[in-house]
Formats: structure tokens, sequence, C-alpha cells
């Protein structure tokens, strides 16, 4: 049974999203898993509310409600193509039918609708969500340029000024566009007669019951409290961080659920549709969900081999190939104060939604992985060795002396999980890249300013201590 895999490794997976935690310097998690529309798993790590969080515990749980950022397009995306089953729209709809104000791309090539949902409009990223979240730092020396974003008018303005920033076609590449679908929501109010906000509760949330699911334009439903503070880093300090989505940016990243909610959403879109008795879309149009259409590239490729093939965009979907022979669908989302990740394998039946409120980082991936994994009943420590080589570079990380101390060095791992070497001096770090033909992960080529390339290893010796040989000098692990 592949539940009996999960239950087997659920101690280490936990211990895995706690380690990630603390490194990456994280309040509170939670996370839910689904098999066979049902949900299997679920718990809260870490408070809700750090600063609250003595005397009295704030722990935050799976129905806590936390900001789901770019997760939240795929709401949309399901939205537009209710509309198109309602004949009131058709994704190859130039967008200039139904905003006639928009005025980007060619006149003998438009932008349809498609493009929009696809990030393939040729319209590249302009910053807008950005400038508005960085508007609370506008008396900061590094500030963004100020930008007027407080009305449908400003933000009208603001896009069709971007004439010059369209170097592509539609089709030709995939350029990551927040704001498609802000033009999205758009359109989903001009042709259905309602709020963007208004439609997505009525025709999506309602009928999935997350009815306690909301957008930080609106209050929340009342009676609700189990609200998470968000936090980010500023310098070497974390600090409380306000919510930074408006009303122009729910519809790439507004929405504001639990994990718990998030999960009928996703038994829905793995039983064809169907949640209960409701029938929120037709299994055709979730198959054209997460069609993939349009090559992503390397951009967003991941650095976990865990999924070893080509990177697609469907519609509000990420679609990986490849993941143990099957498509990995998911998104992850981050508004800068929280980070929200969404994985599931159709074919499986199997599910993960996580949300974090301080952005996270590569090691919770990681664990997510590790989660789906043994949904599909792999063993992580024997099905692979992807996990084996992580336990050998967390072994690697740390600090180093050379002989009475005469110099010391450090070894870290980057937010993207590649190994950095800091010296003394010069002070830039240096880049630690794995010699391929080395399947223990213990040879690396360096590369520094100083030195450009040099081949150097690592030695565990038979009581488990760790050395690193380079060129003449070798250093012995200190902690």
């Amino acid at each position: 049974m592949d539940l009996d895999v999960f239950k087997k490794n659920k101690v280490m997976f936990e211990q895995k999203i706690a380690q990630a935690m603390s490194r990456m310097r994280i309040p509170g998690l939670t996370i839910a898993m689904i098999k066979d529309n049902q949900v299997i798993y679920r718990r809260g790590f870490g408070t809700k509310d750090l600063e609250n969080n003595v005397p009295k515990k704030h722990p935050i749980t799976p129905d806590t409600k936390l900001e789901m950022g770019s997760c939240t397009k795929s709401f949309t995306a399901l939205a537009i193509m209710q509309l198109y089953e309602q004949g009131k729209l058709n994704v190859n709809d130039p967008v200039k039918k139904h905003l006639k104000w928009f005025q980007l791309g060619f006149p003998d090539n438009p932008i349809t609708i498609h493009h929009l949902l696809t990030h393939s409009s040729g319209i590249p990223g302009l910053h807008g969500f950005w400038s508005t979240v960085r508007l609370r730092d506008f008396n900061q020396e590094d500030a963004p340029p100020m930008v007027p974003f407080s009305s449908k008018e400003d933000i009208i303005l603001f896009i069709n000024s971007a004439q010059n920033e369209v170097l592509f076609r539609p089709g030709e590449k995939y350029l990551y566009f927040n704001m498609g679908y802000s033009l999205l929501g758009m359109i989903i109010k001009e042709v259905s007669g309602e709020e963007y906000e208004d439609y997505i509760h009525k025709h999506i949330l309602n009928p999935l019951n997350m009815k306690t699911s909301f957008f930080p334009s609106e209050e929340p439903v009342e009676g609700i409290f189990d609200i998470s503070v968000n936090y980010e880093m500023r310098g070497k300090q974390l600090v409380r961080a306000q919510r930074n989505v408006d009303q122009f940016f729910n519809p790439p990243g507004g929405l504001i659920s639990s994990v718990n909610e998030v999960s009928n959403y996703l038994i829905a879109l793995m039983n064809e549709g169907k949640f209960e008795e409701q029938q929120i879309i037709s299994p055709e149009s979730i198959q054209k969900i997460i069609y993939p259409h349009q090559k992503v590239g390397m951009f967003i490729r991941s650095r976990l081999s865990l999924v070893s093939g080509l990177d697609y965009y469907g519609y509000g979907w990420i679609i990986r190939k490849n993941f143990f022979e099957y498509d990995l669908i998911e998104h992850r989302g981050g508004t800068g104060a929280a980070s929200a990740q969404i994985f599931m394998v159709p074919e499986k039946k199997i599910g993960l939604v996580a949300v974090t409120n301080k952005p996270g980082g590569y090691k919770l991936e990681l664990a997510y992985l590790m989660g789906l994994m043994t949904l599909l009943g792999k063993d992580p420590m024997t099905d692979t060795d992807y996990f084996k080589k992580e336990s050998i570079l967390d072994k690697l990380v740390g600090e180093y002396s050379k002989f009475q101390d005469f110099i010391k060095i450090s070894i870290r791992r980057a937010p993207t999980g590649v190994l950095v070497l800091f010296v003394p001096y010069p002070k830039n770090p240096g880049l630690l890249v794995p010699v391929e033909s080395d399947p223990e992960r213990l040879t690396y080529f360096l590369y520094t300013d100083f030195d450009f390339k040099t081949k150097v290893q690592f030695l565990v010796d038979e009581q488990g201590n760790v050395h690193f040989i380079w060129e003449r000098h070798i250093f012995h692990k200190i902690s």
C-alpha cells in the first residue's frame, strides 16, 4: 500500500520540514496532503503570531488563513474556463474584444486570452505588483520609482505605456506577466457582469465549501479570527510585514485561504471537476487547464533532479514532466511576506498544499516532493539517490579551520541549494559546482574571482570527520 510508505517516512518528512523552517527562520507552516479524494494528512508547524506566542501559544493550524500568492492564478484561469463553457468568451478572443482600451501588441497578430493565460503574450514582467508592494518603502533610499496605482485609469495608463517593451510576438516566448492575470480579472468582470471577487466566491469558493477564504481588499468573513501574521527579513531582522496585495492584483495573487479549504479545490480538480455534489467545471475543461500549452524553458526549471523533464505552462498551472514518469502539476506563490506551493499528480489522485507565513526556500520544496514521493509508493531513501546526496551535502556545510586555526573558512548553502565557499580574504565568495563523474558528491570545481577554476575535494574519514582539500591546503570541519 502506498500509504504504508508514507507512514514509514512520516517522521523523516516532518523532520525535514522542521529543519527547513529553522534554517529559513520561518515562524509558521501549514500543510495538507490528499490521496484518492481524501485528506490523509494535515498539520501545522510553529506559530501564526511569533511576538504573542508567550505566555499563550498561538499555533498555526490547517484552518489558519494565509496568503496564497500566485496560486490564485489557477482560480482565475478556472473562472475563465467556466465562462468559456457558458459561451461568454473564447480563449482565442483578442484581449481588445473585451477590454476596448487595451493597446499592446501587433495589429496583425493580436494578444489573446490564451496568451495571457499561458504567459506567452510577449509582454514582459512590468513590476506592477512589486511597485505597489514597495510603496510602504517610499522614504527608503533604495525605493523604486513611484508608480500611481489607485484607480483603473492608473492601471490602463501604466499598461498601455509599455508598448516598447513588447519585443516578441504572441506565442513566441514565455515571459511571466503577473498583470496579464489582472487583465483576465477585468475580462471576468466584463463578460460576467460581476466583480471579480464576487464571481470567484459565487462560482468557485462557495461551491467548494471554501466559504471562509477571502481577498485582502475584502473584510474577512465575520467570526473568522484564525488569520496568520506575515513576516519578512529586513536585513538580519525578522519583522512583521504588511499585507501586500490590493484589488488590482487579486486575480494574479490575492487569495487568502487555508490548506483545509484549498484541499477541496484540489479534490475537485482531480475528480473531474466535482466536489461532493457540486460540478464546478467539466472534465474537458480541466484537461485544457493542465495541458502543456507553452514551453517554459530553463527559467523555472527546478534545481531538483527529482523532476527530470521539461516545464510547461498551462492555464494557471505549471506542468513539470517526468516526476517518476508522471506529470507533476504545480504552482507556487509568494507575496514577499508569505509563500505557498500546490502540487497534484492527477493520474494518481495525489496532491499537496503548503503555506508559510514567511518566504520559504528550496529545502521546503524538497520536503514537499519527498511527501509526494511517498504517496506514489516511493521510498525517498531507496528509490532515489537524491536525498542521500542531500544528506551528504548537509554534512559538508559548516565552519572549517586549517592547522592551529591559522585560517578559517566557511561553507554554506545558498537559498538555491548550491554550496558556497567564504574565505576571510578576499571576501568575494566562491561557487562549488559538483563534478558529475563523482557520484558521492565529494569532488567539486571551485569558481572564484581570484582563482577562476580549481578542482577541490571533501574527504570523510572513518570516524566521520569532514576535511576540505584545496590545492596544498587541508581544512578540518570544526562545527
